[in-house]
């Protein structure tokens, strides 16, 4: 088993289920998933009408994805991520491993991508915070 079949992958914005961007290679892929929450801060990038995930305070809500394989979702979550290679300066997000709390109160190593922040500060006119603890309320206000 390789690095990628070692974690799950914490979503929270539109590769959750029932939203857009939870596609063919994700639905056929995913063994299971568990509701659960990170630490950060969202903010809403209206240049391409997604959330983005930062370092920070709040419990963010998503969805914890447990994958029968990995890398086959890899290939599209991370071109669609604009995802190059750890640390790339022109990743749009970067994707790393982070400490996830299930909705058992279980704490998890998982998978996130989080917004590059060269890309947040240099276009932080496009970038809103978002108050609310996930993009689903945020979207349905």
């Amino acid at each position: 088993m390789d690095r990628s079949e070692s974690f799950p992958m914490f979503v929270y914005g539109t590769l959750m289920l029932g939203e857009r961007n939870h596609a063919e290679v994700l639905r056929k892929n995913l063994l299971y998933y568990i509701k659960a929450e990170i630490q950060g801060q969202l903010y809403y990038y209206d240049e391409e009408d997604f959330p983005a995930l930062t370092v920070g305070r709040k419990k963010i809500k998503g969805q914890l994805f447990y994958f029968d394989s990995l890398d086959d979702v890899l290939q599209f979550t991370h071109k669609l991520e604009g995802y190059i290679a750890p640390d790339h300066k022109d990743n749009m997000y970067h994707f790393e491993i982070a400490q996830v709390v299930t909705e058992a109160n279980e704490i998890v190593q998982a998978f996130v991508y989080r917004i590059n922040p060269q890309l947040l500060s240099s276009q932080a006119n496009k970038f809103s915070v978002i108050e609310e603890d996930s993009w689903k309320t945020f979207k349905n206000r």
